[in-house]
């Protein structure tokens, strides 16, 4: 029989329920890794790491969550190269679709060439023809139609804006991104704020005061289109810019280039004040499979560069690791698995500054 006194049961005790609640508080926290005001969630990352297993595993996580509260989830993919139908065995459309089995959870893939060709159609509606004609000739409309055509990103940057456009008339409590892949997605994000910069210094210049002429003497009504576009312009960037509304998390594996594509579009979102909440790694292999020199070496490979991951970041976001899986991952069921697994072996914390990669 053990002798113990009466103090140390109940240190032993008081430990015991600390511990519980501490645990239990750790759960609460991994059900709600991103704030509840969140109304963007972008995923990011290297082509070929997951994004879109992702991007379903958290929107079935989150569709579980808001249904005893009737809220509703869109998945939205930006990637010209569209994998949620495949994810699902479903097909969507660039219109909302509720997901088969689901109460809750839609998805659409948006068609981006659609989107800027309808973009320019509504841009070019608010001019009047015959005013245009009657108040400039030929030869000073084709000079004023390749000054406007000269603004990088023009048509990425309509089409990116009425993509928003469309989502605010939807009613849904939390939008996440299926994003291309990372270099073009800091581009499109990027685009509205070139635009607005080309506009400003494109009506400094000489051509720049009959342009502007243009605009005013061709509105068909109200504001004048490209105004309109400059406030919308700053409205999203008021979105993209709040960490109570928008925030990122960026998918990876443990190999250079995603390693290093990762830190470099991190550094990006921060020089755009947009906020980053963690990081998904995966594709892990584990000691057990790893049962010749081939394996062993591709884990030693890895390991390396989770030591990377976890200098870079683990003071700044939270982390999460899963295991390459012994399947592929589509259809409702098996991605629900997946969302199951996703958060459960992750290491939390205070979101904050990255650091430099020269650590590589």
């Amino acid at each position: 029989m053990i002798d113990i006194s009466e103090n140390e049961l109940d240190n032993i005790l008081n430990n015991t329920i600390k511990d519980f609640q501490k645990n239990l508080e750790l759960t609460k926290i991994k059900e709600d890794i991103i704030p509840d005001s969140i109304k963007w969630l972008f995923l990011s990352g290297k082509g070929g790491v997951g994004k879109t297993t992702c991007s379903c595993s958290l929107g079935i996580k989150y569709s579980e969550k808001f249904l005893k509260t009737n809220k509703k989830v869109l998945i939205v993919s930006t990637d010209p190269a569209h994998n949620l139908s495949d994810a699902f065995n479903q097909q969507f459309t660039d219109a909302p679709l509720l997901v088969d089995t689901f109460e809750n959870l839609y998805c659409m893939e948006y068609d981006t060439k659609k989107g800027i060709k309808e973009a320019q159609e509504e841009f070019c509606k608010k001019y009047n023809v015959n005013e245009i004609n009657k108040n400039f000739n030929y030869s000073q409309m084709s000079d004023l139609s390749d000054l406007f055509k000269k603004i990088p990103g023009i048509d990425e940057a309509l089409g990116f804006l009425y993509l928003v456009k469309k989502l605010g008339k939807m009613d849904y409590d939390l939008i996440i991104f299926d994003t291309a892949p990372t270099g073009h997605t800091s581009k499109l994000l990027s685009y509205p704020q070139i635009l607005k910069d080309s506009y400003n210094k494109m009506i400094n210049k000489p051509m720049g005061q009959m342009f502007k002429m243009f605009i005013n003497n061709s509105m068909n009504q109200g504001k004048d289109k490209l105004s309109e576009i400059i406030d919308r312009i700053n409205k999203l960037n008021e979105k993209l810019t709040d960490p109570e509304y928008t925030t990122f998390i960026c998918v990876g594996i443990p190999e250079f280039l995603s390693v290093y594509e990762n830190e470099r579009f991190i550094q990006d979102l921060f020089s755009m004040n947009i906020n980053v909440s963690g990081i998904i790694i995966n594709q892990l292999l584990s000691d057990k499979n790893c049962i010749n020199d081939f394996w062993k070496k591709r884990k030693n490979m890895q390991d390396k560069y989770l030591n990377v991951i976890r200098d870079l970041y683990e003071n700044d976001f939270f982390l999460c690791y899963n295991e390459l899986q012994d399947e592929e991952i589509r259809g409702p069921q098996k991605l629900r698995e997946f969302s199951d697994k996703l958060f459960k072996n992750k290491k939390l914390n205070m979101k904050g500054p990255s650091v430099n990669l020269e650590n590589l």
